[in-house]
């Protein structure tokens, strides 16, 4: 018998025959390399009650170990889960890793809007904050690179909140433009493309515009969510309905995405198995989501009629009004975007056990 770790610190007591292989652990839910080390503190009977059976099916079965592999395993991302688990471990965020009460989620959405309390997180926003506003009023290029970035960092935000981490990610300038800027905002443009995808083919076939289809359906979302879906039902038309079906499945592509690339959405059979385990979770994530976005955009209305063309004229407002305004709206679009992700991302980590995968 041989004594191997996680990375969460569970320790776990199995055959000699069982190294090598991938385990998932039953304490943080990630999968890591069976490897021996010194003897541990606790043995498998400690750990998860398995009855401290010395042999090799025993051992296997206590530890989820299936013929040397996992199933099914969605592959996973540069940046791994089990990875991510043991920084937020080692950071001090949540340790409940896994164990998806309804308690501890509703403390985690509620800190999710809270997030900005934390000092650090509060400097996190602000380098962003600063970094964007920079880059769309001064240059082009500067303005692409600090958007290609936030992209990255959207997507390292949703990994993060699934790893049951409280803290956003290190905001650091990335040195590998192509892998750590362009290849995530090819990501995330990506998942929109994919949920969107029905809505473009239908307006191809039936619209007018033939390969400017696509202009139809930025159109229809130019008006944000609440234009979207302010309209009567009568006026609701099949291209509304393929619209609103994919935004209501892109927290789902984009957490598959973010966790495991473009590979994780060949088993749609998984998805769509998820999603009806997982439905009211899932509704209440969409809900959060949209909700979060009303608020957004009713923010922009407002801050519109404040200090619009109108307005200024009438009450001596002056372009500097209009510039500060619309910074203080960026950073609230910011803000936003970090909530929407951790809400995505601790779907997955309070729900996974309901998963029809799971990613290692």
């Amino acid at each position: 018998m041989a004594t191997c770790r996680c990375p969460c610190g569970a320790s776990y007591r199995v055959p000699d025959s069982a190294l090598g292989r991938q385990a998932k652990c039953k304490r943080c839910g990630s999968y890591f390399t069976l490897e021996a080390e010194d003897d541990g503190l606790f043995t498998i009977a400690d750990e998860i009650g398995a009855g401290g059976s010395s042999n090799q099916g025993g051992a296997e079965a206590a530890l989820g170990v299936a013929g040397g592999r996992v199933e099914p395993t969605l592959p996973p991302q540069s940046v791994t889960f089990e990875g991510l688990a043991g920084t937020a471990a080692a950071r001090g965020g949540s340790g409940s890793i896994g164990r998806g009460t309804a308690r501890g989620y509703a403390s985690d959405v509620l800190w999710s809007f809270l997030f900005l309390a934390n000092p650090g997180n509060l400097a996190s926003f602000l380098v962003i904050w600063l970094a964007l506003v920079l880059g769309e009023y001064t240059c082009l290029p500067l303005g692409v690179m600090a958007t290609l970035w936030f992209a990255a960092f959207r997507l390292n935000v949703v990994v993060c909140a699934a790893s049951g981490e409280n803290y956003l990610p290190d905001v650091h300038f990335l040195t590998d433009i192509f892998s750590n800027l362009v290849w995530p905002c090819v990501q995330w443009t990506g998942t929109w493309l994919i949920v969107l995808t029905p809505a473009l083919a239908y307006e191809y076939v039936t619209g007018t515009r033939g390969v400017f289809a696509w202009a139809a359906v930025y159109e229809k979302m130019s008006g944000g969510l609440g234009a979207l879906l302010g309209g009567s039902v009568s006026g609701v038309t099949v291209l509304d309905v393929l619209i609103y079906l994919g935004i209501a499945a892109w927290p789902m592509v984009v957490l598959c995405v973010a966790m495991g690339g473009f590979g994780s959405l060949c088993r749609a059979d998984l998805i769509c198995v998820t999603i009806v385990r997982t439905f009211p979770v899932y509704l209440i994530t969409l809900a959060l989501m949209f909700g979060a976005v009303f608020l957004q955009e009713a923010a922009q209305s407002l801050a519109a009629a404040g200090v619009g063309p109108k307005a200024g004229r009438s009450s001596g407002g002056t372009t500097g009004i209009w510039i500060v305004a619309a910074v203080l709206l960026r950073g609230a679009e910011i803000y936003v975007d970090i909530v929407l992700m951790r809400l995505i991302g601790l779907y997955y980590h309070h729900f996974k056990e309901k998963f029809a995968w799971s990613w290692g």
